[in-house]
């Protein structure tokens, strides 16, 4: 029945490769020799531009191994203002090569070590001028250097500076010892080396030795005289302020404007007896006294000040309630007190 049919009659050549047949009159190759070409085509530009890339690597590389080779172990790598330095440019290179160029921070570091190596004892506003040339320079570094270099450079000055800040210590001499041999350390690790960084003398420790506190008897005479009498005075204005009385009820009645009137005519007078006492006071102690006798002396005008300021009114009235003036009629007391006791500790 179906004998007379005969299977379809292949037409064309075997493909080589994968053993496909196909018509060469009509292709030049089989289904998947044309695939596999087509895949080809399209990745042939990524082949390209991978090509490229691997060859700019390779020619980085080389150049940057030949850089490495050529510096000298005693040279020091040039550190542009702005420039950037890697990890690996910085690996196994030692502190001093990397080191800032001291030249182009000259004024703040004059200013720091004139005062570390100067040859008498500092003052507090010696150490307030170092503490505020070290974040002056820190803040140099940050806008002049690399991120890489400045942020450790930063980091190092700004502690040192909080090291030496000293406007917390009261009364106590300052001391540049410790701040001198942190500061060389801090150079010697920041910067390289310069021949016009200044180095301690063999009395620079003894001259900078604070100064035995010095006490004037003259003063402490006349110290003593005014406390006195600004003792008298706040003890006579005191019952002479609670007879005036206070306003309590209307401000406009008559009994209100008599209190008014009294107690501006008398704080009137009060400040004359202030001004007067004030210029009985002697001269300040200076800042080589010793520390009771500065002390003395701030107590003492502590207490002028309350007692100029009870006739200041905290109300709408003019006149200050008397629980106001007694607070510093009190408050002044309590200050002249202080400065009897410290007069008496320099006096055993």
């Amino acid at each position: 029945m179906g004998s007379d049919q005969t299977p379809p009659r292949r037409i064309g050549i075997l493909c080589e490769i994968h053993n496909l047949h196909f018509n060469p009159q009509e292709t030049w190759g089989c289904a998947l020799c044309r695939r596999e070409a087509g895949t080809v085509q399209k990745k042939g530009g990524n082949r390209i531009i991978a090509a490229l890339v691997g060859f700019v690597v390779l020619v980085a590389g080389a150049t940057y191994l030949w850089q490495r080779r050529s510096v000298s172990p005693v040279e020091t790598p040039q550190i542009a203002p702005g420039g950037t330095l890697d990890e690996e440019q910085t690996a196994g290179v030692s502190p001093q090569r990397l080191a800032l160029d001291p030249s182009a921070y000259r004024p703040t570091i004059d200013r720091i070590e004139s005062v570390l190596y100067q040859e008498k004892p500092p003052d507090y506003a010696d150490i307030s001028g170092i503490v505020r040339a070290g974040r002056e320079l820190a803040e140099e570094i940050r806008k002049r250097e690399s991120h890489l270099i400045s942020s450790a450079a930063c980091l190092q000055i700004i502690t040192w500076s909080a090291s030496v800040d000293q406007s917390d210590v009261g009364y106590a001499a300052p001391n540049l010892a410790d701040a001198r041999s942190s500061w060389e350390s801090l150079r010697s690790n920041t910067f390289r080396n310069a021949t016009w960084f200044r180095s301690a003398g063999p009395d620079t420790a003894l001259a900078q030795s604070p100064r035995p506190a010095r006490v004037d008897p003259e003063i402490v005479q006349q110290m003593e005289e005014c406390i006195r009498g600004i003792r008298s005075l706040g003890e006579a204005g005191q019952p002479e302020s609670d007879a005036i009385g206070e306003i309590l009820g209307e401000v406009d009645d008559p009994e209100s404007r008599e209190i008014r009137r009294k107690w501006l005519s008398w704080a009137q007078s009060w400040g004359g007896r202030i001004r007067a006492v004030s210029a009985k006071l002697p001269k300040h102690p200076g800042t080589d006294a010793d520390v009771n006798v500065v002390m003395a002396y701030q107590s003492m005008n502590r207490a002028l000040s309350d007692l100029r300021n009870v006739t200041v009114p905290a109300n709408d009235y003019g006149v200050p309630f008397l629980y106001e003036r007694n607070n510093r009629f009190q408050a002044a007391s309590q200050c002249l007190a202080d400065a009897a006791s410290y007069l008496q500790k320099i006096q055993k």
